[in-house]
């Protein structure tokens, strides 16, 4: 742990102190990352009495993997529990204990299959080309605009208009991310806004109105059908159908859904979306903030896309291939390699677990750190900027990703870890880089993507776009990621 220590106030003012070389609405894993340089076995201890329990910092790859076959089984505290189900109207996936876990994960795994979200990417296509209207109308004003807002209006992936205008349920969604806290240190005005209870007490409220709206309507067409073996691949329906399947094999013919069923599946959906859609905005911003900053790889990116998709850049010719050929989509390795190193120099989460009595987990040097008692927190930041896995961590280098084993940027196994590993990993993530990949393909050939932050911004590693955590359930990027869109001119 830091050698300092207050009797009082633990570690908070080494925290503080490591916090204050940021911009003041950085994201407080910087702070983390920054403390963890220290401790090169990459793992340490940090009090932070009186306002919680010790947290139990993981930098390394060695104690995370062991972590990892222990995933399923250790739930979250109870202090992120508690907004993550304020968040979700109740408990989803990502509070649930491990019996009622697994229960939901074997139902939605087959929506989230490789195979399905495949087929899905020509729905994604015709989302992501409204988008592209949208920059074009920009790029014809030629005013800088905050790119985040209207990435996450695509990412929303609520498939009822809402990039052309406000929908309730998208709305919500934002308004309820907003509002939520994790922690009344970091955010105290927030928390202690007089209108805080209020607003997320009426997104609750509406969740429930629009979203169970949607179920009890989805229902009734799915227990009209008479299925005698689950068919449907689509989030909703399988699920409705897999109960009501269920349900007539024990003998009973479900006339409404059971409310403890319906109000699960309710939170389930709602924290797909809102996980969802908050950090793969976030990741588009810095995609194309990282090509715009390191412009020597778009023209490779481009020359691979044009190798893919053809030399047609209209989005009509693009959905017209993945229509026809998803495929596609998996053969561009430079591609994904911009997304994971995007992914890598800015994670928009972390995880954190409860420490257990039977868990203790291993530092770089072997020594065993019991967990009982103390909160397991995996830094992503702190493990993605570590020099010891990671040669020029700071640096953008797509090109580690397309590297050779035994090569120097080879990646460190178990390092890279947005999407985490073992059973709770995320389970949206292939759908997630389906999106990012078209989003990528069918902009960079016709856009031109040019930050726009002021001269005297602050920057974090020479960037001066960067992680924000002053808001939402992940980070976002500072000022919503100011940016002039411009048309290429490909010559």
């Amino acid at each position: 742990m830091p050698s300092e220590h207050s009797l009082f106030w633990g570690h908070l003012p080494q925290m503080a102190k490591a916090q204050k070389a940021f911009p003041a609405t950085a994201s407080h894993d910087y702070g983390i990352a920054a403390l963890a340089k220290t401790f090169t076995n990459g793992v340490f201890i940090i009090d932070t009495w009186p306002f919680s329990l010790p947290l139990l910092v993981i930098s390394t790859p060695t104690a995370a993997n062991a972590l990892q076959k222990h995933s399923a089984s250790l739930v979250k505290p109870d202090d992120v529990n508690a907004p993550l189900n304020t968040l979700s109207a109740g408990p989803s996936m990502m509070t649930m204990p491990e019996d009622q876990w697994k229960q939901w994960r074997v139902l939605f795994n087959p929506s989230f299959s490789i195979t399905y979200l495949t087929q899905l990417a020509p729905t994604v296509a015709s989302e992501v080309s409204i988008f592209c209207e949208k920059l074009r109308a920009v790029a014809r004003e030629g005013k800088v605009i905050q790119l985040e807002p209207l990435a996450s209006r695509l990412t929303i992936d609520v498939p009822m208009g809402h990039q052309h205008q406000d929908h309730p349920i998208a709305a919500t969604i934002r308004s309820q991310a907003k509002w939520i806290s994790f922690s009344p240190i970091v955010e105290p005005w927030t928390v202690l806004n007089p209108k805080r209870p209020f607003i997320l007490w009426n997104n609750n409220r509406l969740f429930k109105k629009y979203i169970g709206a949607v179920i009890d309507k989805r229902f009734a067409e799915v227990e009209a059908a008479t299925h005698e073996k689950p068919k449907a691949k689509a989030l909703l329906p399988a699920a409705l159908e897999s109960y009501i399947i269920d349900a007539r094999e024990n003998g009973v013919s479900p006339a409404c859904l059971d409310p403890s069923f319906k109000s699960s599946l309710l939170s389930n959906l709602i924290i797909f979306m809102v996980a969802g859609h908050e950090t793969s905005s976030t990741t588009i911003c810095m995609c194309l903030n990282s090509l715009a900053t390191n412009p020597e790889y778009l023209p490779r990116i481009r020359a691979e896309h044009d190798a893919v998709f053809g030399t047609n850049i209209s989005t009509a010719h693009i959905m017209s291939i993945v229509q026809q050929e998803p495929e596609r989509l998996n053969q561009l390795p430079l591609t994904l390699a911009v997304i994971k190193e995007t992914l890598r120099l800015y994670p928009p989460v972390s995880g954190i677990r409860m420490g257990t009595p039977e868990v203790s987990l291993p530092d770089d040097s072997g020594k065993l750190f019991p967990t009982d008692g103390v909160k397991i927190w995996t830094n992503h930041t702190s493990m993605h900027l570590n020099e010891k896995y990671w040669p020029e961590a700071e640096r953008f280098l797509p090109d580690r990703w397309l590297a050779k084993e035994g090569d120097r940027l080879y990646p460190t196994k178990g390092a890279w870890r947005p999407f985490e590993h073992g059973g709770r990993n995320c389970i949206g993530q292939a759908l997630a880089l389906i999106e990012l990949k078209l989003v990528l393909v069918m902009t960079l050939r016709e856009f031109v993507f040019e930050p726009a932050y002021a001269e005297d911004d602050r920057e974090i590693f020479g960037r001066k776009a960067w992680v924000s955590g002053s808001q939402g359930v992940g980070g976002t990027p500072n000022q919503e990621y100011p940016v002039r869109v411009r048309f290429a001119n490909r010559t």
